[in-house]
């Protein structure tokens, strides 16, 4: 996230919460972690540990994760004000240019009868116009329906009879629940890098990459769960991998993996159904 749009988020936020984040500065230390690293969200476990138990910190994280959630809203409408104003400047070259181009076309095409002689320069522009000013539509992209997946934790046996193993899992899970994604993956992935035949720990690896976006990423983790044969997953990675593919525009892909999901006629059949239904229209 660049420094200025979170800037610019902060900006957005009620005067109560200016006034909180305001005196809550007062209490960062030396040792609090900085803004490039909450932008990264790449901690350490001693840094995760600081961060529950500093108030700066553990506020700040809570931030990142909100406000990360609207940085693709507030990215886009910067990019398409920057394409509008790209898009004006273009015309207004091309305007200069084809004045000039224009009046050396004359010359060359002064002996072809008057109709057509102005025809010509007429379909010269559109074609630039066409090639130059138009912009490739997402087709598949906006059909995604990526959503997280209602999570039951399992009953502990006792913080002390935990593995280190389970209780990584455990932690990745509730970071998972809060909406905290990225911190989810920094934990499911220590679990994966010691297990890495366990499948829920790639399986929600995979989905919270999905929820962030980063479709190639989710892609290689939920198919790891369906070559560790994960069975009881393989539907709902299915139906996971769908959505990543529509949002790498490969809807063919997508038309695949949804025609899985439809044949184990489980929990996902008619809205993979509705997927199908809607990937044939477009192609």
């Amino acid at each position: 996230m660049d420094q200025k749009i979170f800037e610019h988020i902060l900006k957005l936020w009620k005067n109560r919460e200016e006034q909180e984040q305001q005196a809550l500065v007062f209490s960062k230390t030396g040792s609090c972690i900085s803004f490039e690293q909450f932008d990264a969200a790449d901690f350490s476990i001693e840094q995760q540990e600081h961060i529950q138990q500093c108030n700066y910190c553990s506020r700040m994280n809570r931030l990142f994760d909100k406000y990360r959630r609207q940085q693709d809203a507030v990215l886009i409408a910067v990019d398409e004000k920057e394409a509008r104003v790209q898009q004006e400047s273009l015309w207004e070259k091309l305007k200069e240019n084809l004045n000039g181009f224009i009046h050396g076309l004359g010359n060359f095409v002064a002996p072809i009868p008057s109709p057509i002689r102005l025809g010509i320069p007429i379909m010269i522009i559109a074609l630039i116009l066409i090639f130059v000013l138009r912009t490739p539509e997402a087709k598949y992209a906006t059909l995604a329906r990526i959503e997280p997946l209602y999570y039951q934790p399992i009953e502990s046996r006792g913080e002390a009879s935990l593995s280190e193993t389970e209780k990584l899992f455990q932690q990745g899970m509730a970071f998972y629940q809060q909406g905290n994604y990225q911190c989810a993956i920094n934990k499911l992935l220590l679990v994966s890098k010691s297990q890495p035949d366990e499948v829920n720990a790639n399986f929600y690896v995979g989905l919270c990459y999905l929820l962030t976006k980063k479709a190639d990423r989710a892609i290689l983790h939920l198919q790891k769960v369906i070559e560790l044969n994960g069975e009881f997953l393989f539907e709902k990675c299915y139906w996971y991998l769908g959505n990543a593919y529509l949002l790498k525009e490969d809807g063919k892909k997508a038309l695949e993996m949804f025609e899985k999901v439809v044949a184990m006629e489980g929990d996902f059949e008619w809205e993979a159904r509705g997927m199908i239904e809607k990937i044939s229209k477009i192609e």
